[in-house]
């Protein structure tokens, strides 16, 4: 019970953040042609065009009206739905957390807690990450019930969706996907792709990336071609977004006491991020994250 609350309050921005994620992996593993075509191939073409450019609302291009019109229902209705107190009060969290890793990086990053957190990578660059991160959602049209009901994607996607892009481009670690988002942006202008067949809605494409040949199955949907795992992850996630939204109730029954959990838990939160932002000393800040620990257990 008390997980649901946290799930519900991770389903409106990983819609839009988690639908990006996935056009990204995705893109940077299915490389890029040259010049913009209308058949499978011209799915590389726009992707390229994106991603060189550094606009992330050019990938909407290469997909299906249907899906930008998908996502944009879901999150409407989650702004709809979704309890505007509870809400309010776990992005005042976010934003508060924020703000104390910005102006506590060098304490934070040198605790002996913060030490022994199992990371692949540097550390220093995925505390900026997910500083950006948190900083980037709660600026964004997802961080209030209100403007959600207003959602555009493309819009989101030329602001933060940019941004995340950015984000992502720059990382540095050694960490899987890291490397694999740097291998795939750097063999863009190298890579060509060709139509081995075509049959009806499928389509086979060969992709020639720095002499790596893979062929690729493609679909049609609603008159673009995708990859056809590309469009697989892209309707599990619209699918199971469509059923956590159908479930969110703050009403009656357990969604009220999720309600009330998190609303307990954002308030303790609160409290023990001002212990951390008052620490003036390692010992306080070690001794602030005593607090941390159990909300982490009153959560499980």
């Amino acid at each position: 019970m008390k997980n649901q609350t946290f799930r519900f309050n991770a389903l409106g921005h990983r819609l839009a953040l988690g639908f990006f994620l996935v056009l990204l992996t995705g893109l940077t593993i299915h490389t890029q042609a040259q010049t913009v075509r209308t058949g499978p191939e011209g799915f590389f073409d726009l992707t390229r065009e994106a991603l060189t450019q550094g606009r992330a609302e050019l990938l909407l291009d290469a997909l299906p009206a249907s899906y930008t019109r998908d996502l944009e229902t879901l999150a409407r209705g989650f702004g709809q739905k979704m309890d505007p107190t509870l809400y309010k009060s776990l992005m005042g969290l976010l934003r508060q957390t924020t703000q104390v890793m910005q102006t506590k990086k060098p304490m934070l990053l040198a605790s002996p807690t913060v030490k022994k957190l199992p990371l692949i990578g540097s550390r220093e660059e995925i505390y900026d990450q997910t500083t950006s991160l948190l900083s980037l959602l709660t600026r964004s049209a997802l961080a209030d019930t209100t403007t959600m009901q207003r959602f555009q994607l493309r819009p989101f996607m030329q602001r933060e969706g940019t941004a995340l892009l950015k984000i992502m481009s720059d990382l540095k670690s050694d960490t899987k996907d890291a490397v694999r988002i740097r291998k795939g942006i750097a063999m863009l202008k190298e890579t060509k792709a060709t139509v081995k067949s075509v049959q009806g809605d499928k389509a086979m494409v060969s992709v020639n990336a720095s002499g790596k040949i893979a062929t690729i199955p493609f679909v049609k949907v609603d008159g673009r071609w995708l990859p056809e795992d590309l469009a697989d992850n892209i309707e599990r996630l619209l699918d199971e977004g469509r059923r956590n939204l159908r479930g969110l109730n703050f009403e009656e029954g357990r969604g009220m006491q999720a309600k009330a959990m998190g609303l307990m838990a954002a308030n303790m939160g609160r409290r023990i991020l001002d212990d951390v932002q008052n620490a003036q000393t390692q010992a306080e800040l070690e001794k602030s994250f005593d607090g941390i620990r159990l909300l982490i257990d009153s959560i499980k």
